[in-house]
């Protein structure tokens, strides 16, 4: 045949080719039609309407099973451009992903475990703050307590994370029998209870006034400035009436 310009290229359609056994009723395609509209039927050569058939997917469910034959069931695909493809299981790659294509919405609630993070990738910084609730901490084995008070010292242990990881109290204890002496006489001490206490030794001197116009105080001071005696010594040789004083003339 002679062509006027440039000759007539033809692309057959795709087709799908089965043999009927009279019992089977579903195909599996090579892809899937976009609906019924995308293919054209024909058994045994006769054109089969979409009344007669249905598509899910890539498989065609006809209502009666075709007859028996060879290659006599076939499917062209006459809708290829509306098709629409599935990739299949682990097709996609990395490289086929476009870098931040995929956003947090696009993944599951539990998609990501801790197998799937690599060790120490996860810092500080990316983890705000209050996020992780004290119940999602690990325990380190202290028990929650008030610990140190006015009878008792606390003994605790830090890990290299700053974190308590023993804690406990030891009691402050001053045995009744400890001694406290106190200095020659200076200080007197009170150990029966425990509880030391600490105050002046008496002495001997009274309390009250000593000296006046009558009586010089006669006292003895020790080393440390105290006063260990004292008492009133009367003035004697001195007339106790009142001095007489005579101008002279000049």
């Amino acid at each position: 045949m002679s062509y006027i310009g440039n000759q007539v290229q033809t692309i057959p359609f795709i087709t799908d080719t089965f043999s009927g056994n009279a019992s089977t009723t579903n195909f599996t395609l090579t892809r899937a039609p976009a609906s019924t509209a995308s293919i054209a039927v024909f058994i045994s050569g006769l054109y089969q309407p979409p009344t007669t058939y249905s598509l899910i997917a890539d498989v065609i469910s006809f209502v009666s099973a075709p007859a028996n034959g060879t290659n006599n069931l076939v499917i062209l695909h006459i809708g290829n451009g509306s098709a629409t493809q599935v990739p299949s299981e682990g097709s996609v790659t990395t490289n086929k992903i476009g870098i931040g294509a995929v956003t947090g919405d696009k993944l599951g609630l539990t998609a990501i475990n801790a197998n799937n993070i690599v060790d120490g990738t996860i810092t500080g910084s990316k983890i705000a703050a209050n996020t992780i609730p004290s119940a999602d901490l690990t325990t380190t084995g202290v028990s929650a307590g008030v610990y140190g008070g006015s009878s008792a010292i606390p003994v605790i242990t830090v890990d290299a994370q700053g974190r308590l990881s023993s804690a406990s109290n030891t009691t402050i204890t001053i045995p009744p029998s400890t001694a406290v002496f106190a200095n020659s006489g200076q200080l007197t001490a009170n150990a029966s209870t425990g509880n030391v206490l600490l105050g002046l030794a008496n002495t001997t001197v009274v309390a009250s006034t000593y000296g006046g116009a009558t009586n010089v105080a006669s006292i003895i001071v020790d080393q440390f400035g105290r006063i260990t005696s004292a008492s009133n010594v009367a003035v004697s040789g001195i007339d106790a009436h009142p001095f007489v004083f005579t101008a002279l003339g000049s």
